[in-house]
């Protein structure tokens, strides 16, 4: 019979596999198939890696602080730690630059790799129901939005039909805020990732394509979008928004079917509120909504006082024909402490609901 030889390496490793699978069976204590603690095995067992050299004897660019090789970039130039980015109240008042928004691509050329689930991996933060398709669509801080479709009227069960991605960057770059259902379209608001914070972008509900970017140079939103409703008017589509700022907007189509922006409401820094005062009402507004009563009307938040060490908000109806904001209630009105964070319209009555902090 032949005998079989290896090489003293492969006889090597094998004994010490041996000795580790015997010395494991005669540990008390522990079940089968349990493995023991490292710092149980004794030393003789432990494969240890030989002759390692000391990071700093490493050629250069292989660091774990330089840049990938990939980058082409030097390792000063590598991406900051996220903890280090700045916070949205950091970014008030930030200015976006001009030009239209890409739809495709990557702003930076940076590919970003994403979960591919069927549902959420983050809070919810907003829903919108078309319900001519009997579809859901929900959105939140993992960037995506899904859409649900029902199975049985009436029966409550909903089943995944497809998720719809934007843009996205690190941190809160890329978050949704806000849905709102239009007759052919789900309009998308949030923190932008293709080069402005305030972004909003129309999707075909039907096969998740995207439809326009609704962006204005000069009008547009310069601070996160935290509140989309539909217009109902007979010239055409039109949508209100309302930014983390204060202000709001009126998006209808121009004769050349371009979504153009009507300020409806200007922001905080425009209403004589000092820039310190701003970046503290933006917290306040983090979950604040625009609510369109009918094809004239807007119910918007609006900063009243500071009452103590907390901020007190009105109501506004705004006409969106002259641009004139009544207190809803009147003089005499209620006012919400704190925070600004569901306004609902019912119908047939038009209700405005909103939850204090």
């Amino acid at each position: 019979m032949a005998a079989l030889r290896l090489p003293q390496g492969e006889v090597m490793r094998g004994v010490r596999s041996s000795s580790f699978l015997l010395f494991a069976c005669l540990l008390p204590g522990i079940a089968q198939g349990e493995l023991p603690a490292e710092s149980t095995l004794p030393r003789s067992i432990i494969v240890q890696p030989e002759n390692l050299h000391e990071e700093s004897e490493l050629p250069p660019g292989t660091h774990s602080s330089s840049a990938s090789p990939r980058d082409g970039r030097a390792g000063q130039d590598a991406l900051p730690a996220e903890s280090k980015l700045p916070s949205a109240d950091e970014r008030a008042g930030q200015v976006d630059p001009p030009g239209p928004l890409p739809l495709e691509g990557s702003p930076d050329g940076i590919p970003w790799l994403r979960l591919n689930m069927r549902g959420h991996t983050a809070p919810v933060r907003a829903i919108a129901q078309l319900e001519s398709r009997r579809l859901l669509c929900t959105a939140g801080d993992d960037k995506t939005v899904v859409f649900w479709s029902e199975i049985q009227r009436g029966a409550g069960e909903w089943r995944y039909e497809r998720t719809v991605r934007w843009q996205i960057q690190r941190a809160t770059r890329g978050r949704i805020y806000t849905l709102a259902a239009m007759p052919d379209a789900i309009a998308i608001g949030g923190e932008g990732a293709m080069g402005g914070t305030g972004e909003i972008v129309l999707v075909n509900p039907t096969s998740g394509d995207y439809v326009a970017t609704l962006f204005d140079e000069e009008q547009g939103h310069r601070q996160v979008v935290v509140g989309l409703d539909n217009v109902n008017t007979v010239s055409g589509p039109a949508l209100a928004s309302l930014s983390m700022d204060g202000r709001a907007l009126l998006w209808t189509k121009d004769q050349r079917g371009v979504w153009r922006a009507r300020v409806v409401k200007r922001d905080d820094s425009s209403a004589g509120t000092t820039p310190e005062m701003a970046k503290r009402l933006l917290a306040g507004r983090a979950f604040a909504g625009v609510c369109a009563l009918d094809a004239n009307r807007v119910v918007v938040p609006a900063f009243e006082k500071i009452q103590g060490q907390r901020v007190q908000w009105r109501l506004e109806l705004v006409d969106l024909q002259s641009g004139k904001a009544t207190r809803l209630g009147g003089a005499a009105g209620p006012l919400h402490w704190d925070s600004v964070t569901e306004q609902v319209r019912r119908k047939p009555y038009s209700v405005v609901l909103l939850d204090e902090v």
